[in-house]
């Protein structure tokens, strides 16, 4: 080999060392965007921290043998990595000496509503274009093509995301095509962007398209092409924004309004929120917010963060030992990084819900903020599990997951990993009496297969959404009603693996009745510069309500088990006849009834915390 070497031309020599990464370039620091991207994820089955410390030492070993394997380091205290480029036999056995499991990640795109739909699926409903036509010949349709001519590697199909200081993002139709020789093509273009942005939905003529995001977020790009015939073709381009803020730190929140905040925050109300103040507000309880982020400089929610004490902020160094360099606020296991602020509007809305210190269900509590969805609300599997294993090692009491993933075009494989996953992760957290609170689901996916079921809640016994449909001591699962107590069209249900109902919004079915109950929560937005609160509808937003309720009842009891908080919680719900056979409790929550009942239980009553 040596001479081998010394015969080398200088040139070849250049290229050789030019196409060979080093180890610490091949370390991936952003979790996949989409299934494609995915790899192969090891995890230590009983970690400890010199099998953590071994494992890593021999993936580097790995590494440097393998010039082609990349890495991404997702728990390093449970010895998590998800490898590229290798596959998992290989995988298997180069790390036999080890007590590991290996499984095929799982990407999924549509973890929580978007804040606007896909432009592909609503340029034309935006838009009124009365002269277009469709040709019955399929040859005769032009072909709308739409490519970014700005930001190119960032915006590739593969990894649609860039960073709000990036500036301007440009495309072009160039390359659409008229199969017609004799027909011109125009173009139109819809931006939609954030909730509150400058383009949040915004027509433009043009050859070209160019703007520059304003806010972090889901942006949908839409292209309708127009032959002289009037025949017309669209399509979609989705690409998100990111940026990153430190923890400004704790500020005292306003006072709660008794007159305004009570009436336009409804919710608090209707589960007997307010009335539970009286005895408890979740003092001293941590509920783990996993999800797009949180931001944690709101000011309804900066006096609630949970901050690190065995952290020092910025100093580029993990003081603590727990793998987290500088995780002062929490994790951010999108992106790898200690700020997990939130570029989707929907982590800081669930926050808010659960632990503001406003309008809280729960005011006094302590939000954890765990990031593991991006821009788009998309995510995979062995990052979420990661962030529920770090807020379980972070002292959460109550996990809160305004997310979950139906299963319709997942094979049976996919289910199957995905449940067992998340199952072992349910009894990593009981063996530290946490719950888990989890949303049942938004009903079936838009697309063409249930095109007239599109919305509408489905039985999860029937047809499962994880990880609600999970069966485990220590997770609750929520539906979301309207304001009469009626479950809302498009939650998911189920007799037996629904626990329980709270309030999440309802859209507005009967815009005349001035006494329509249907109406959106409001909660606190994810940048407050343009506005305090938004209104959203979901299971997602009714299991924060839950998770604030189990925090003020865990503050009071604070040492009664997930299963009596759970199965209390249940048993004091309000009945509703529209929630019979959909519900098992068949109610509503209501947290002062569970207080009550929690006081004449001889075993609780013994534990009640003062606060």
């Amino acid at each position: 080999m040596k001479k081998l070497v010394i015969y080398l031309s200088p040139f070849l020599l250049l290229a050789a060392c030019a196409e060979k990464k080093s180890v610490s370039t091949r370390w991936h620091a952003h979790a996949p965007t989409s299934q494609a991207e995915t790899g192969v994820v090891v995890q230590l089955n009983s970690a400890n921290e010199n099998e953590a410390f071994e494992l890593r030492s021999q993936i580097e070993k790995l590494m440097d043998k393998k010039d082609s394997l990349e890495v991404r380091e997702i728990n390093q205290t449970h010895g998590m990595y998800e490898f590229y480029n290798i596959k998992q036999e290989e995988l298997d056995a180069a790390l036999k000496t080890f007590n590991v499991k290996s499984y095929q990640n799982v990407y999924f795109k549509n973890m929580v509503p978007k804040a606007h739909a896909s432009s592909a699926q609503s340029l034309l409903k935006a838009i009124s274009i009365d002269t277009c036509v469709k040709s019955e010949v399929e040859a005769q349709q032009p072909d709308a093509i739409v490519v970014p001519t700005s930001l190119v590697d960032q915006l590739s199909e593969d990894m649609p995301i860039i960073n709000l200081k990036d500036g301007a993002v440009s495309f072009t139709a160039t390359k659409s095509v008229s199969f017609q020789t004799d027909k011109t093509l125009d173009q139109l273009w819809l931006i939609q962007g954030p909730p509150g942005s400058a383009f949040e939905e915004k027509l433009v003529n043009g050859l070209t398209l160019s703007f520059t995001p304003d806010l972090p977020g889901s942006y949908s790009i839409g292209l309708v092409v127009q032959d002289t015939a009037k025949n017309c073709t669209f399509t979609g381009f989705d690409f998100g924004v990111t940026y990153n803020q430190e923890f400004a730190g704790p500020k005292a929140p306003r006072t709660f309004d008794m007159t305004s905040d009570r009436s336009q925050f409804f919710h608090l109300d209707e589960v007997g929120g307010i009335e539970a103040w009286k005895q408890s507000k979740g003092d001293d309880v941590v509920i783990a917010v996993i999800d797009t982020g949180v931001n944690y400089n709101h000011p309804d929610l900066r006096a609630n963060i949970l901050t690190n004490p065995k952290e020092i902020p910025n100093n580029y160094f993990d003081d603590d030992g727990n793998g987290y360099v500088d995780d002062v606020a929490g994790w951010d296991f999108a992106n790898k990084d200690s700020m997990p602020i939130d570029d989707g509007m929907h982590g800081t809305h669930v926050a808010g819900i659960a632990a503001s210190a406003v309008t809280g269900v729960a005011p006094n509590a302590k939000i954890l903020a765990i990031k593991v969805l991006n821009a788009f609300g998309g995510g995979d599997l062995a990052s979420i599990k990661a962030g529920m294993l770090y807020a379980v090692d972070r002292g959460a009491n109550v996990i809160n997951l305004s997310l979950g993933m139906d299963t319709f075009a997942m094979t049976p494989s996919q289910i199957k990993t995905i449940a067992n996953e998340y199952r072992t992760t349910l009894e990593y957290a009981k063996t530290h009496n946490v719950i888990v609170a989890a949303a049942a689901g938004n009903g079936f996916p838009q697309d063409e297969v249930f095109e007239e079921l599109a919305g509408k809640g489905y039985n999860i016994e029937k047809y499962p959404h994880l990880p609600s449909s999970i069966a485990s001591s220590n997770l609750i699962a929520i539906s979301s009603v309207d304001s009469a107590g009626a479950l809302a069209v498009y939650s998911n249900y189920s007799a037996t693996l629904v626990q329980v109902a709270a309030p999440g919004g309802a859209p507005d079915m009967n815009p005349d009745d001035e006494f329509d109950s249907s109406k959106p929560i409001l909660a606190a937005y994810y940048w407050p510069s343009i506005k305090a609160y938004e209104g959203l509808m979901g299971t997602s937003m009714a299991t924060p309500v839950v998770a604030g309720a189990l925090a003020v009842l865990k503050s009071a009891y604070p040492k009664a088990l997930p299963v009596t908080l759970i199965s209390t919680l249940q048993g004091t719900s309000v009945k509703k006849a529209a929630l019979t056979g959909k519900v098992k409790s068949g109610g509503v929550i209501n947290i002062p009834a569970a207080l009550t009942a929690l006081s004449k239980d001889p075993a609780a009553a013994s534990i009640l915390s003062h606060h």
